[in-house]
């Protein structure tokens, strides 16, 4: 869901968060691959999608940016894979 992850390159933008940003994309891509159902995925994506907006404005390490970017990565293939299992007959 591209909307509920629209924060992580915000984040990005603005030189990344600290650790608490990492922690907020972290458990929204958790979140996420925990789920079984794509409704299920895209509602812990904006649910998460809040906590995340909250560092926006975050500085922080490349290596914060590059964690950050790895978690938005996994939730993004996480929601493809369900988008594409739900399509499957």
């Amino acid at each position: 869901m591209r909307l509920a992850l629209a924060a992580l390159p915000a984040l990005l933008a603005f030189g990344c968060g600290n650790q608490e940003a990492v922690d907020a994309a972290t458990n929204m891509s958790d979140a996420v691959c925990a789920c079984k159902q794509l409704t299920c995925a895209q509602e812990m994506a904006k649910k998460h999608n809040a906590r995340i907006e909250e560092f926006k404005d975050a500085r922080g390490t490349e290596d914060d940016k590059a964690k950050i970017l790895a978690a938005g990565k996994r939730a993004q293939a996480c929601i493809t894979a369900l988008r594409e299992s739900a399509k499957a007959p």
